[in-house]
């Protein structure tokens, strides 16, 4: 453990940006209203529905309503936005 943390063994911050990290941890847990709204944004982008526009928007307003509801944190927000958004 000690070796790991010598400075010749850490990673420089453009090698730690370069690195890609795994963050599906981050869906792990979410609320309900999260959980249906994604399902239901994959399935309509699946079958091609019309009203994706509708299905985005209420990915995004669970996201929100789960998130300053203390439900969900900052961090999960941004991630499901990127991913799903």
């Amino acid at each position: 453990m000690d070796e790991l943390l010598l400075p010749e063994n850490r990673l420089s911050p453009s090698e730690a940006d370069d690195q890609p990290m795994n963050k599906d941890y981050l869906e792990t847990d979410l609320p309900a209203s999260i959980q249906k709204a994604i399902a239901e944004l994959l399935q309509g982008e699946k079958e091609q529905v019309l009203h994706l526009d509708c299905l985005s928007d209420e990915l995004y307003g669970a996201i929100n309503a789960n998130l300053w509801g203390g439900c969900i944190t900052e961090e999960q927000a941004d991630y499901l936005r990127n991913k799903y958004l």
